[in-house]
């Protein structure tokens, strides 16, 4: 378990934490599912402070990591990653990554996005015939489906579900208990614009050129092993409960080729 506190900023503590999931779980979680990495080209949309691209940069051929939000990834100091700072939506940017590549990570990210159909018809230009996309994602109706364990600062903010509030109602609470914290009240916005469910991404991609191959439901999610020390555990009895399935999830992780 690592904790912000032992790091000289957040910054710092993301990208290790990132690094660690990514090698621990996330990696042997796509070999295990038949998904090689070895020699492979790769890229992460919505790669955040770099962790996660960085370990597969160690055994990739090429790695690309696109992310919104400017930072300065020279301070990383490594040659294995080209980073692009890019909104994916806008068609003058794709040049700068463009490219067939083996693997498309969606590292809890997927969510964030509003237009899921354009997302998937931009992997659809960016994949490898036999390519395969790796959705990991919190569903909208769980317990923490804004993300409010993360980015909140207070014990009110961290508390579960207040995020199915009606969405005025949960920005005006965010608001109040995270006065100052940006970054909480963005995306308490991108999560109510997206409102992504397990149902709601089905659609998406039943209505894609994809099709779902390997997936697993989490109740305790891989990462909360190295946040909090609570050991990963599935629950995919809700694969056979879809209604109920939507509220006690905390975390889908799923394959994606072609149809």
């Amino acid at each position: 378990m690592i904790r912000p506190s032992d790091f000289a900023n957040w910054q710092e503590y993301y990208f290790t934490y990132q690094n660690i999931l990514a090698k621990q779980y996330l990696i042997p979680m796509l070999e295990q599912w038949g998904v090689s990495i070895d020699g492979k080209k790769i890229l992460e949309i919505g790669c955040g402070s770099g962790g996660v691209i960085e370990a597969f940069a160690e055994r990739a051929s090429k790695a690309v990591g696109v992310e919104l939000n400017p930072f300065d990834y020279t301070k990383l100091n490594t040659p294995k990653v080209q980073y692009v700072t890019a909104d994916i939506y806008d068609p003058s940017h794709r040049e700068r990554y463009a490219d067939k590549y083996d693997i498309i990570l969606f590292r809890d990210v997927i969510e964030h996005l509003p237009k899921k159909k354009e997302a998937f018809e931009i992997c659809d230009t960016l994949l490898s015939e036999n390519g395969v996309i790796f959705i990991t994602f919190p569903p909208y109706y769980g317990p923490y489906g804004a993300h409010q364990q993360v980015f909140s600062k207070t014990f009110l903010g961290k508390l579960p579900y207040t995020h199915l509030l009606p969405n005025s109602l949960y920005i005006k609470y965010v608001k109040t208990v995270e006065k100052g914290n940006d970054a909480a009240l963005q995306v308490a916005h991108e999560l109510i614009a997206s409102q992504t469910t397990i149902g709601s991404l089905k659609k998406s991609i039943r209505a894609s050129a994809f099709k779902i191959d390997r997936y697993d439901y989490y109740l305790v999610r891989p990462s909360y092993e190295i946040r909090y020390g609570k050991k990963p555990r599935k629950i995919n009895l809700m694969k056979y409960l879809p209604f109920i399935r939507e509220f006690f999830v905390l975390g889908m992780y799923m394959t994606m080729r072609r149809k």
